[in-house]
């Protein structure tokens, strides 16, 4: 037999989703939260955005280019813009949640922390957003 060598938080989420509930792992999921880094909007983007109708067209003055988001990725990103200090993934689920709440009209946005990984991910691999290690 091979020694399980991943990291402990991954082999007790492996084994929550093999033999547990869904409560086991929504604690399990916040726990791996904390190893998470905080993220927010990259400095040197110099982002300029306007929305029309829930969709997004960003202009990063560093590079040039324009992006056009929905609204899950707009609203990340203005979020993540605004806060200075940087976001972790489940703070920023909270605020798009919050977000939701005030705005019926919008496509609904994300509810899962897969999500926001995703989301965070395409921004981060446009440039948009960094992980924030202070």
């Amino acid at each position: 037999l091979r020694a399980d060598r991943r990291h402990p938080l991954v082999r007790e989420f492996v084994a929550a989703h093999r033999h547990a509930g869904r409560h086991r792992l929504a604690a399990l999921d916040d726990r791996l939260s904390a190893t998470r880094p905080r993220w927010r909007g990259a400095p040197a983007a110099r982002c300029e955005w306007r929305e029309w109708d829930g969709e997004f067209i960003v202009f990063a003055s560093d590079s040039g280019a324009t992006h056009h988001l929905g609204p899950a990725h707009g609203a990340a990103l203005i979020t993540l813009l605004d806060c200075a200090d940087g976001l972790d993934r489940g703070a920023l689920r909270d605020k798009l949640d919050a977000l939701l709440a005030t705005q019926a009209d919008v496509t609904p946005l994300p509810a899962s922390a897969i999500e926001v990984d995703a989301i965070l991910r395409d921004l981060h691999a446009k440039g948009l957003v960094e992980p924030s290690h202070g």
